[in-house]
């Protein structure tokens, strides 16, 4: 089905990837990486937790975590800004609200980050909050969906919602960031850094990346 598929392709590069990072941030962008690349064929599979390279046929993942991975080269993507987002329509036209007032809204959570928001209200200057209240999410994509359509109040990524924001969907009405000690990363073994898909890719991803961060910059 692989030879079937790829017709004898230059090249084939499988990747493992965030689920909610691929859709949000990485396939946006891919049309840019077959344009200069037509003759490599990117097969994508979602893996949210690290793995041994050697127990699958994955030339490379997307990591979120710390730059540590056995026997594999970690490059640096771009860090993690946590923002708190909801539909405008939540807020009843005030252009701002106190971090105190969203104690008493609805808090919407990510499965896997329990204390999300407790460690934001922290960052904000209010202590000893009972934040664990709210429907939980096991995706950021469905939390930012949530949110979009007036669920609640969602901490999220910026990365994952950068077109809400452009087109007004969802807003930022306190200023507060979390910026997270982890960060986003490309591995690969450091077996198959000598594959010439593999270092198209890492080329392209990083410069990619790199433009992401001059963004953030300008934003911020």
């Amino acid at each position: 089905l692989s030879l079937m598929a790829h017709r004898g392709a230059g090249g084939v590069l499988e990747l493992a990837t965030i689920p909610t990072f691929a859709a949000r941030w990485l396939i946006p962008r891919l049309g840019s990486f077959h344009s200069q690349n037509p003759e490599i064929t990117l097969d994508l599979t979602t893996r949210a937790e690290p793995f041994m390279f050697n127990d699958t046929s994955f030339d490379a993942a997307i990591h979120y975590g710390d730059p540590v991975w056995p026997g594999a080269i970690a490059e640096y993507l771009f860090g993690e800004e946590m923002i708190p987002v909801c539909c405008p329509a939540l807020l009843k036209g005030r252009s701002r609200i106190e971090p105190e007032e969203l104690i008493c809204m609805e808090l919407l959570h990510q499965s896997a980050r329990p204390d999300a928001w407790r460690q934001w209200f922290e960052a904000a200057g209010v202590d000893n909050v009972n934040a664990m209240g709210g429907a939980r999410y096991e995706l950021f994509s469905m939390l930012i969906v949530a949110a979009r359509v007036g669920l609640g109040v969602a901490r999220v990524p910026r990365v994952f919602v950068g077109e809400e924001l452009d087109s007004g969907e969802l807003v930022i009405r306190n200023p507060c960031v979390l910026r997270s000690k982890r960060s986003y990363y490309l591995v690969y073994p450091e077996n198959r850094a000598g594959s010439a898909p593999l270092k198209a890719f890492c080329d392209w991803i990083l410069e990619q990346a790199a433009n992401y961060r001059e963004t953030l910059q300008e934003i911020t």
